[in-house]
């Protein structure tokens, strides 16, 4: 009398439909886990770079459109002046005038540890004396990018960034991102109209 069970190779063809099987489920869950962490980068570089806009727009609405420099070769960037005193507070004089203080100077510099090379900087530096009458910049951005004056890092991963002013200033700012493998998983542009408030 024969004795029920699986004969070897049969155990061996449902172990090798049992490995497929589970192979296919792991693919498919695998690319899910990479779209939704592809998801996640894409939503974490626009909501960084949104808010790098929002902060550099609420600057460049206290300042005034006379005052802006814009430098869309390299090194890219832009120069204005700002209104807020060092302990940044808006000062007036009797007339009711706005005092400017300072500019500040946001730029594009080469940046080893960025995936793109490049990174996104704000440095300021105060007027040489402080005025009523809204004046350009005669420093450029080479004199901010070698000033002794701390700079902060505002944002890694910049491809490109671009200004222009026509009664307005528009910016346009480009992160990507490197994923796995150097694959450009993650790629923002994001553009931003500016009124400048004080003419």
């Amino acid at each position: 009398m024969r004795k029920k069970g699986f004969t070897l190779a049969e155990t061996l063809v449902y172990s090798g439909i049992a490995l497929v099987v589970t192979l296919l489920v792991y693919d498919a869950f695998q690319g899910g886990v990479d779209l939704q962490s592809r998801a996640d980068a894409q939503i974490n570089i626009h909501t960084g770079v949104r808010s790098i806009l929002l902060t550099m727009g609420k600057e460049l609405e206290e300042s005034n459109i006379l005052t802006i420099s814009v430098y869309n070769t390299a090194p890219q960037g832009i120069i204005f002046a700002s209104p807020r005193d060092p302990n940044n507070n808006l000062q007036f004089d009797s007339e009711g005038y706005i005092y400017w203080y300072k500019y500040i100077c946001y730029y594009v510099d080469s940046d080893s540890t960025s995936d793109t090379g490049y990174s996104f900087y704000r440095k300021e530096l105060p007027m040489p004396y402080q005025t009523t009458t809204a004046q350009v910049s005669t420093w450029d951005i080479n004199y901010f990018k070698v000033s002794p004056s701390p700079g902060q890092l505002i944002c890694k991963n910049i491809s490109s960034i671009s200004f222009s002013l026509s009664g307005t200033v528009t910016a346009t700012l480009t992160v990507s991102k490197n994923g796995r493998g150097g694959a450009n998983n993650s790629l923002v542009n994001l553009t931003y109209n500016f009124t400048c408030r004080n003419q």
